[in-house]
């Protein structure tokens, strides 16, 4: 039976519900969050527990998770990051044959697992697949506006800053500035010369510029000159190869560092007066 209880899932996610449109599997206005996921090119999972589980990747493909539970436990259902927030380095990002994956998922059928790291669902519908540019773009990541710890600035050199846990920032003009200091926080900034911070641990980052926690996740936003359009580059918050807590930008090949992410903007346990 599909749990109907909103406490389920986290205020931001329920905050940011949309209704499915026409056509939908889950029928018109029903209340839906969209997920971002990897699998392999034939669609496996990298997951070893759902080994040989294999999901129909085009769009408007519907998947039942064969052994659906609805508790918060791990297993027993689809899993992935509600709104492209939580631990990312369960997406499995560094995978060379990985296609990443936006579904829709109801409300009533999605879990909350892990202490917010992911989610999981009974069915998905998929609406995207391809790279991790486009899913960025499909899910709209770290966007949010309105309550449940979500806040946004839009105007030239506008900021934004969510400081709860799985709060998201957005600034959308030029050299605007996000920041999310939360646990599992999501922040983007996606201006021209947009800063991006998210410095809670497992939180993701997205911006011409970027920064986060360890085990959080950076998206640069990047030009490419040969393909005449911007594109997305991303990495793990891994300790060594990415630094946590660090700017960083990419140059077209490689991840650059730009310094040292400000006291002001890290969460207080972090800040350098502490150590």
């Amino acid at each position: 039976m599909a749990n109907q209880n909103p406490a389920y899932l986290p205020n931001l996610i329920m905050g940011r519900a949309q209704p499915a449109p026409s056509g939908s599997v889950f029928g018109e206005g029903t209340p839906t969050i969209l997920c971002l996921r990897t699998n392999r090119t034939d669609g496996t999972c990298y997951a070893k527990e759902a080994a040989g589980f294999r999901w129909q990747l085009e769009v408007g493909a519907v998947i039942e998770a064969p052994d659906w539970r609805p508790n918060a436990l791990c297993g027993g259902g689809l899993h992935g990051l509600a709104w492209a927030m939580g631990k990312w380095s369960l997406t499995h990002p560094d995978e060379s044959d990985a296609v990443w994956v936006v579904y829709r998922a109801a409300v009533a059928e999605t879990v909350s697992i892990d202490s917010g790291e992911k989610v999981k669902s009974k069915r998905a519908e998929v609406v995207y697949v391809g790279d991790l540019d486009g899913a960025l773009i499909a899910v709209g990541a770290a966007s949010a506006t309105g309550d449940s710890g979500a806040a946004s600035a839009t105007g030239y050199s506008g900021a934004a800053s969510a400081t709860g846990d799985s709060g998201a920032a957005s600034a959308t003009g030029d050299s605007g500035a996000a920041s999310a200091t939360g646990y599992s926080g999501a922040a983007s900034a996606t201006g021209d010369s947009g800063a991006a911070s998210a410095t809670g641990a497992q939180s993701c980052a997205m911006g011409m510029r970027a920064a986060a926690g360890l085990d959080g996740f950076i998206v640069c936003r990047w030009w490419d000159g040969a393909q005449g359009k911007y594109r997305f580059a991303g990495a793990a918050v891994d300790g060594e190869v990415i630094k946590p807590f660090v700017w960083y930008t990419f140059d077209g090949a490689r991840f650059v560092e730009l310094g040292p992410v400000a006291d002001d903007l890290l969460p207080p346990s972090a800040r350098r007066g502490n150590a």
